[in-house]
């Protein structure tokens, strides 16, 4: 072949070859500059000719390196592999891969270089995204896997072998039913089925795994293609959802438990403005929703409570996150009602409050029950007049107040006069209503500081407080003999009665509760001696 011919040859493959083909002089100087480096770096062979190779084609940075690589080739002429940056004309930068080989002369002598390069740019690049990719899938606290399909597992992530308890070599190459169970298997395989003829599939289900036990897990099959579009396997993404299942079961009943209780609930911000409130709560204090929310709950004070009231319980939230007690409020019919209300403060993970829920249950029945207990264990329920006991209670109250005063009390002791005969005659029924018709006469021979009270039977007493001297007590018992004197009507029956009375004055004759009972009891004996239907004082000289 002659020179001409094998210059044509060099030029012709020059221009061919896809591989960038750099020919330097003893220097460094380019000498060739073929197409395909042309494409790339921007530059003609015109202007590339005559300069080095790291001036044209390298950083600053880069230069010193490609020199120190130059001058070894030349030293030791073997040939030489390596990686860097070429950058172009515009500046983009190219991920190259070098193989230098040096062009020895007949005398042994290094004649030249010839730089060969491959732009690995595109290939660095699917490297890497593929690494991020495998990162990504690793870390993925989804379970991940790769089932082709022949149902035989290629490829598993790191959450799916830690559920499994299990290495990659024990899973990878397994058939899933070898895995999974059998039975397990014949139930998901319709669905593999269906995702390895083109179709994607979401479920959930619950499956045992050797890690963390039993879990629902959201199951989704995607059907994997090749480059030539044909459907390869699958590719499985299952997610635990055992808590978020659970919490949205919590969430669920909670709100089932708003919606239900009997007791009122209203939830507030961090300010105190009503977020939400429950039926109960607008049944109880008669608002609806509407009316309230955004709202702060103090629209419903009652006026009973003062200002030290409400910041006790402020006080209380701050320092221990809840309050419970007591509260009268009002309705939105005006009515004016007892609760016995809970408040708790609601906390996020870095401690601030930002909600406070408030419970409470209008205790007005409760309330009523007990002062009829209260009612029915210090009074008479015949008559409703004061019993023994409350009676001996508010004798020594007027005692200490008399005392502290400087005042006189009498105490009356006051009999019906032949009641066994009007009872025996008429019946218990006609006794007992007009042992009331008495009450009621004596009660109002009184002012409503005194105490008109039944002992038991036709027993009665009275308390008359801060009386001016004992003609005042002897006044009252002519009052009440005069009353009972006048017929009371029961039925068809107009009835009479007279009472005897006994009366003792403190401190003239007595200093204690059991002197002045003592004393009015001898008195009303005295009064019963003398005749009955009559009043009797008690005096120190007897």
């Amino acid at each position: 072949m002659s020179s001409e011919c094998g210059q044509a040859f060099l030029d012709t493959l020059l221009s061919s070859i896809t591989e960038l083909v750099i020919l330097l002089d003893r220097s460094g100087r380019i000498v060739r500059f073929n197409r395909a480096c042309e494409t790339l770096s921007g530059y003609s062979e015109e202007e590339a000719i005559g300069k080095t190779i790291w001036s044209l084609l390298f950083s600053a940075h880069q230069q010193s390196t490609i020199q120190g690589r130059f001058e070894s080739l030349r030293r030791d002429q073997f040939p030489f592999q390596y990686q860097n940056h070429l950058f172009t004309r515009e500046g983009e930068k190219y991920s190259i891969k070098w193989t230098n080989t040096a062009l020895i002369d007949r005398k042994g002598e290094i004649d030249g270089i010839v730089c060969t390069g491959n732009n690995i740019t595109e290939l660095r690049r699917s490297k890497k995204r593929a690494e991020m990719f495998e990162r990504i899938v690793s870390a993925s606290s989804g379970h991940l896997s790769f089932v082709d399909s022949n149902y035989i597992y290629r490829a598993v992530n790191n959450a799916y072998l830690e559920a499994h308890n299990l290495s990659y070599e024990e899973i990878v190459d397994t058939h899933v039913a070898d895995l999974l169970g059998q039975e397990i298997f014949e139930d998901i395989k319709p669905r593999i089925d269906r995702c390895l003829a083109g179709e994607t599939i979401s479920y959930q289900g619950w499956f045992d795994f050797k890690g963390p036990g039993r879990r629902l897990m959201d199951v989704s099959y995607s059907p994997a293609k090749d480059h030539n579009d044909k459907i390869i396997g699958m590719v499985v993404n299952a997610r635990d959802i055992s808590d978020q299942n659970e919490a949205e079961s919590e969430r669920r009943l909670a709100a089932k438990v708003f919606q239900n209780a009997g007791d009122a609930i209203l939830i507030t911000d961090s300010k105190g403005n009503i977020l939400e409130v429950n039926p109960a709560f607008c049944a109880i204090s008669g608002y609806e929703r509407s009316e309230v929310l955004g709202k702060n709950p103090n629209f419903g004070k009652s006026g009973r409570h003062d200002h030290a009231f409400y910041e006790a319980m402020w006080k209380g939230l701050l320092n221990f996150g809840r309050w419970e007690g007591e509260v009268w409020d009002r309705r939105k019919n005006g009515e004016v009602y007892p609760k016995w209300l809970k408040i708790t403060a609601v906390a996020d993970a870095t401690g601030q409050v930002n909600h406070y829920v408030g419970i409470f249950s209008d205790i007005s029945e409760q309330k009523a029950q007990v002062d009829r207990l209260q009612r029915l264990a210090h009074h008479d329920p015949l008559t409703e007049l004061p019993n023994r006991a409350l009676f001996y209670d508010r004798l020594s109250q007027a005692i200490v107040q008399a005392r502290r005063d400087e005042r006189r009390i009498a105490v009356m002791f006051i009999d019906l006069d032949y009641f066994k005969v009007i009872n025996d005659e008429h019946g218990h029924d006609v006794g007992d209503r007009l042992l009331c018709g008495v009450a009621d006469r004596l009660s109002g021979c009184v002012r409503e500081s005194d105490t008109v009270a039944r002992l038991g039977g036709d027993e009665f007493t009275a308390i008359l407080t801060d009386i001016a001297n004992p003609e005042a007590a002897t006044a009252v018992a002519e009052k009440m003999s005069a009353s009972l004197k006048k017929p009371i009507s029961i039925g068809r029956n107009r009835l009479h009665v007279s009472c005897s009375i006994g009366i003792s004055i403190f401190p003239d004759c007595c200093t204690t509760a059991d002197e002045l009972i003592k004393c009015a009891d001898n008195a009303l004996y005295r009064s019963k001696h003398l005749g009955r239907d009559r009043h009797t004082l008690f005096l120190n000289k007897e």
